[in-house]
């Protein structure tokens, strides 16, 4: 969710695209076809009770040199805070102007529930993999979810847009139709 985080500083542009579309091009390719300056590469990892976020920033005009790179690890319950802190250093190195509505923002949890929260990227996970049985099980993970913080609006819709994918698959029945409206 770091590019969810970026996207709240509106002195960057955020384009999310699926990296494996890009595997076979360069750095200055990836820039061009997406109209951007820079290009964020990095990966999240759960070891035991830690969060690991490594995160290397290259600029589309540079020969695959990376501009920026770095490492962050903390217990996985300080997992908003990592999220916060390494939006903040992007758009630092990128100097981007924040204002302070926009780090107020950044601060904001989505939950107070990190259990929650764990059960919402699961949903995402699953739901992404576009299969009638990962949808179903997006579907429980996003209900758990809910269970535990019935106020949770990412959940709410993820559960949304399992029940959009489900009505499409089911070529529109209004039950689902309605149930996507939820």
């Amino acid at each position: 969710d770091i590019l969810l985080q970026l996207v709240k500083i509106h002195d960057l542009k955020v384009v999310h695209q699926n990296n494996q579309q890009y595997v076979n091009q360069s750095i200055a390719e990836i820039g061009e076809i997406l109209g951007v300056a820079y290009v964020l590469k990095g990966s999240v990892t759960k070891e035991g009770d830690n969060l690991k976020v490594r995160a290397q920033l290259f600029r589309t005009t540079e020969n695959e040199e990376s501009v920026w790179r770095s490492e962050w690890e903390k217990p996985y319950a300080q997992m908003f805070e990592i999220q916060k802190q390494v939006s903040v250093n992007i758009a630092t190195e990128m100097q981007a102007t924040i204002t302070e509505e926009e780090v107020a923002s950044l601060s904001e949890r989505p939950t107070n529930s990190i259990s929650a929260y764990d059960l919402y990227l699961k949903g995402r996970e699953h739901y992404s993999r576009l299969t009638d049985e990962s949808n179903a099980d997006a579907k429980n993970l996003y209900l758990e979810a809910l269970k535990i913080d019935p106020n949770f609006i990412e959940a709410h819709a993820g559960l949304s847009d399992v029940y959009g994918q489900i009505a499409q698959r089911s070529h529109l029945k209004k039950p689902w139709i309605d149930s996507a409206l939820y």
